[in-house]
């Protein structure tokens, strides 16, 4: 599954990515609980510019599994995504949030530098 998803996301087929992880969500309803799909979807609807629906399904990632291994770039995402939509207190909330319970992850480095063009709008 993942890998078709994020092949039709890398080729600008966000639409596609989403039918694919709607088809997946109907034959095995269960995953759509672990919170992976919502992730999936929520990262196509970023890179297609849909940003209310990426905060969206962002939200229900987080609601099924907070805990997941992709909560740091999940954290991330969602930080930049509030930046982008001029809702700065909002970016700030999930960056500090990974800088707490992730502060070894991947996007840490980036979180920073992302943090302080949001502390200066705050």
């Amino acid at each position: 599954l993942e890998i078709s998803v994020m092949a039709a996301l890398n080729q600008g087929k966000y639409a596609a990515a989403r039918e694919t992880l709607d088809d997946w969500e109907r034959k095995f309803p269960k995953d759509a609980l672990r919170g992976r799909t919502s992730f999936l979807r929520a990262k196509s609807y970023y890179l297609d510019n849909r940003l209310e629906q990426a905060v969206h399904e962002f939200g229900r990632s987080m609601t099924a599994n907070a805990k997941a291994p992709w909560s740091p770039e999940l954290f991330f995402t969602l930080g930049q995504i509030h930046f982008e939509l001029k809702q700065y207190t909002e970016a700030a909330k999930p960056l500090q949030k990974l800088f707490e319970e992730y502060p070894k992850s991947q996007q840490i480095e980036e979180a920073r530098k992302l943090w302080k063009k949001v502390k200066r709008k705050l």
